[in-house]
């Protein structure tokens, strides 16, 4: 996506310059990628002060989603869209190592946690600014699914929270497509819900043991979270779940 043309009278083209060019950095997209850069950074060191052993994630990951957002960068693959702040940080006089330190587990160089990042995100923040499963939560908080008898039937004894959880997992795949995968950050989802991690786990244990969740890929620690796939079986009375 790096330049796109338009149809203009006389036959000719007019060059509309995408992320990757001079022409795209206007002082007040400058400005705004600084400020993005600085909130990913706090946000990043934020998170570290609260995560668990174990957890991981890139420090460029709000960064990513943001820009993930935006019309114009959502198409870029991981190495145009780094190309792209590379000519960012150029014109603001700086580089990836003063404006992205080095940290992490795995202690990348931020370009790098950049790219990597990139890859690995499927779904930008939302306009409010919320991550893919803050948004899915919040969804089937607001909009309530009855519990079935032959739900009840198929998967035993659902309390309110049990049940949260699954709408939750239905909500975020449904996000992401048949075809996609969901994470279900366990500590995240706790802390989301009032409950243990311990209670978190076993539910997801109880919904594989079920053939509701699919394990896609293992969870590694301190590099990957679980990767699962929700499979589409359930279908809600009412609902736009």
């Amino acid at each position: 996506m790096g330049t796109k043309a338009q149809a203009v009278p006389g036959n000719t083209t007019l060059q509309v310059s995408g992320p990757m060019h001079r022409a795209y950095w206007t002082r007040e997209r400058l400005e705004q990628i600084k400020q993005l850069v600085e909130e990913t950074v706090v946000d990043f060191e934020s998170w570290q002060v609260t995560a668990y052993h174990g957890e991981y994630r890139g420090v460029t990951l709000t960064l990513v989603r943001k820009l993930k957002g935006l019309p114009e960068w959502e198409g870029l693959s991981p190495e145009e869209a780094a190309r792209a702040l590379d000519v960012a940080f150029q014109m603001l006089g700086k580089d990836w190592d003063s404006m992205i330190p080095v940290c992490g587990v795995n202690q990348l160089e931020a370009r790098d946690d950049f790219i990597a990042t990139w890859k690995g995100v499927r779904l930008a923040l939302d306009p409010e600014g919320r991550d893919p499963l803050v948004a899915a939560y919040e969804f089937v908080c607001v909009r309530p699914q009855p519990v079935t008898a032959d739900i009840r039937e198929w998967l035993g004894s659902c309390t309110p929270k049990f049940w949260m959880f699954f709408c939750t997992a239905h909500r975020l795949q449904q996000m992401m497509g048949p075809c996609g995968y969901i994470l279900l950050p366990q500590e995240k989802i706790a802390r989301l819900m009032k409950v243990s991690q311990w209670q978190v786990s076993a539910w997801c244990t109880r919904l594989r043991q079920l053939d509701v969740l699919e394990e896609v890929e293992r969870f590694i620690p301190g590099k990957k979270a679980t990767r699962w796939r929700f499979n589409y079986t359930v279908t809600f009375s009412d609902a736009n779940l």
